[in-house]
C-alpha cells in the first residue's frame, strides 16, 4: 500500500514485554552483585585498585536503585584494611576508611589489621581517632589480625628500635581498634611462617584479644612449629 511502511519480520512487535535487569527477583540480582563485586584480596589503598576495582564499581553509577541494592553487597562481603600498608599510601594522612562515607563504613562487616610494616617507626596516622571513622563501622563482626614479622625475635637484634617497643605499640593499637567496634564478635590471627605462635608479639596480641571476651582464633598454619618452637593453642 502506498505511504505505508512494512516493517521487516525481525522488527515487528512481538507483543511480549522485554525483561530488564530490575525485573529479576531481588534474590537473583543480589547473586549477580556478589559475582561482580566480591574480590579475592583485602581491599586497601593501592595503585592496583584502578585495575582491580574501578570497572566493577561502575555498577554503582547505573542508577539509584542499583546503587542502594549493591553497595551493601560490596562493603558487606569484602575485607577492608584498617590502616594502609601499600607503597606511597603507607604514611598517608587519610586511610581508606576515612575516605569512605559513614553510610559505606556502616555496611562493612570484616576488617583487617596488618602489623609489621614500619616496625621501627610506625606511621603517626596509625591511631584510632574521629578522623578514621572507625566508630561508624557498626556492622563489623570479624577483625582479622595478620602479623608480617615479630621484631622481638633475636634475628632483629641491631635492627629494631627496642626489644619490646613494637609489641607494646601493636597491643595498644589492637586494644583501641577493638574498643571502637561495638558489634565485634570474633578476632582471627594469622601470620607469615617465620612468626612464632608463642613468640612475644603474637602471645601479647592474643592475650590482649582474650581480655575483650570476644571469640579468639588463629590459623591452623600457626600450629606448625619451627625448629625452636613448642606449639600450644586452639585451631580456627
Amino acid at each position: 500500500m502506498v505511504g505505508q511502511r512494512v516493517l521487516p519480520q525481525h522488527s515487528r512487535p512481538t507483543g511480549k514485554p522485554r525483561l530488564g535487569f530490575l525485573d529479576l527477583p531481588l534474590e537473583i540480582r543480589r547473586l549477580i552483585y556478589k559475582q561482580l563485586l566480591l574480590v579475592d584480596r583485602t581491599i586497601d589503598l593501592d595503585i592496583q585498585n584502578h585495575r582491580l576495582l574501578s570497572r566493577r564499581l561502575l555498577l554503582f553509577r547505573t542508577c539509584r536503585q542499583i546503587y542502594y541494592e549493591s553497595y551493601p553487597v560490596f562493603y558487606g562481603l569484602n575485607v577492608f584494611r584498617v590502616f594502609p600498608t601499600q607503597g606511597k599510601y603507607f604514611r598517608n594522612r587519610r586511610g581508606l576508611l576515612s575516605r569512605l562515607s559513614p553510610q559505606c563504613r556502616a555496611a562493612i562487616t570484616r576488617l583487617e589489621l596488618r602489623l609489621g610494616p614500619g616496625f621501627n617507626a610506625p606511621p603517626r596516622t596509625w591511631k584510632v581517632d574521629p578522623k578514621l571513622g572507625l566508630t561508624d563501622a557498626t556492622s563489623v563482626h570479624t577483625l582479622s589480625v595478620f602479623v608480617e614479622c615479630d621484631p622481638s625475635h633475636k634475628i632483629f637484634d641491631g635492627f629494631r628500635r627496642g626489644e619490646t617497643f613494637y609489641t607494646a605499640f601493636s597491643a595498644g593499637l589492637l586494644r583501641t581498634v577493638v574498643a571502637a567496634l561495638p558489634s565485634l564478635q570474633r578476632i582471627d590471627f594469622d601470620a607469615w611462617p617465620s612468626v612464632r605462635l608463642h613468640g612475644e608479639l603474637l602471645s601479647k596480641l592474643i592475650a590482649e584479644a582474650e581480655k575483650t571476651r570476644r571469640v579468639v582464633r588463629w590459623s591452623r598454619a600457626l600450629e606448625t612449629p619451627t625448629s625452636d618452637d613448642d606449639v600450644v593453642g586452639n585451631v580456627a
